[in-house]
């Protein structure tokens, strides 16, 4: 038999409210997953910058030496075409 003092209701609210927390800890716990999914670690945006910045002096590189070769094959075949 139940102890006279033992209150179920106030056993039930304290229930209540413990699984309304664990339940708040746990939404929380999935919304920080969730953000750190989207958001790439350290390391991966380090590598993509150094990717993207290696990508712009090549391009770089590519522009200034091909308008200078460009120029070298023009005097090379005004040469050949003048001999």
């Amino acid at each position: 038999m139940f102890h006279p003092t033992f209150d179920f209701y106030s056993m039930e609210t304290h229930y209540n409210e413990r699984l309304n927390a664990l339940m708040k800890e746990a939404e929380m716990a999935r919304l920080l997953k969730k953000i750190k999914a989207v958001k790439p670690k350290f390391q991966d945006r380090l590598l993509i910058k150094t990717g993207d910045l290696l990508i712009s002096i090549g391009l770089r590189l590519k522009r200034r030496y091909r308008s200078e070769l460009g120029q070298i094959y023009l005097s090379i075949g005004q040469r050949l075409n003048n001999n």
